[in-house]
């Protein structure tokens, strides 16, 4: 299992999207002086942990994704299955990106601040990368499996 190229890149697509967990990923600052900061389960104050704005479908997403990144990493004898949900997981993990986008700007809105990135906002394409480079290693297995069973 270990042994196979594919798994180590879902292990590190595991890892990169575990720290969304975390992490802030989106600051906010207003011109008041106000700092706020996006997570995976509410947008809160920066100094507190007061929420502000429950971002609970943002949670359940990351928590999907992370489920189904951690059972495709078990799936190497199903390279199909395994293919199928690496695949989803990368829908998901694109689909992450744009619910971000909607509690950013929901958070804009509402707090009347300005949104800045921080290291963890790239964790999501990371993760899509690494999910990527999983997807070709295992559509080269299932190639390679055709091509075997050819020659016998």
């Amino acid at each position: 299992m270990i042994q196979r190229i594919q798994t180590i890149w879902l292990l590190l697509s595991l890892a990169a999207w575990g720290f969304l967990f975390f992490g802030p990923t989106i600051s906010f600052t207003s011109d008041s002086g106000g700092a706020w900061v996006l997570q995976a389960s509410a947008v809160k104050i920066a100094e507190s942990s007061d929420s502000v704005i429950k971002t609970v479908p943002l949670a359940i997403l990351f928590a999907v994704v992370q489920f189904l990144t951690f059972l495709s990493v078990f799936l190497y004898k199903h390279r199909t299955l395994q293919l199928r949900i690496t695949l989803y997981t990368m829908i998901l993990q694109v689909f992450s990106y744009g619910l971000i986008a909607l509690y950013v700007i929901q958070a804009t809105r509402q707090l009347d601040a300005k949104p800045g990135l921080m290291f963890l906002s790239i964790m999501p394409l990371v993760s899509f990368i690494f999910s990527f480079l999983a997807l070709r290693g295992i559509r080269r297995d299932i190639l390679v499996l055709k091509m075997v069973d050819r020659l016998r």
